[in-house]
């Protein structure tokens, strides 16, 4: 298994992933045609397009650099402070 260290470029990414950039592409593709056929999509197209495409692309490459490992949102720890700044613990 790759490590962070081993992911540079998005092609990194892909392969630590078991996948390839065409792959990629292609599930892109067709998630991008649901969305417009959902009517999701309107007269800013070509931007929300961009973003789309470059979102997709840094949620893959931050699954390739946690390698596998996602967060747990239901243990938060929040700590909580006094008035002078001063860390009582966490709740």
């Amino acid at each position: 298994m790759k490590t962070f260290n081993d992911i540079k470029t998005f092609d990194d990414a892909c392969k630590a992933l078991g996948t390839t950039k065409k792959k990629f592409e292609r599930r892109l593709l067709v998630h991008k045609t649901k969305l417009f056929l959902n009517n999701l999509m309107h007269l800013k197209f070509k931007r929300i397009d961009s973003i789309y495409d470059d979102l997709e692309r840094l949620n893959l490459v931050a699954k390739a650099l946690n390698g596998g490992w996602k967060p747990n949102f239901k243990e938060v720890c929040v700590p909580y402070f006094d008035a002078n700044g001063n860390c009582l613990g966490s709740a």
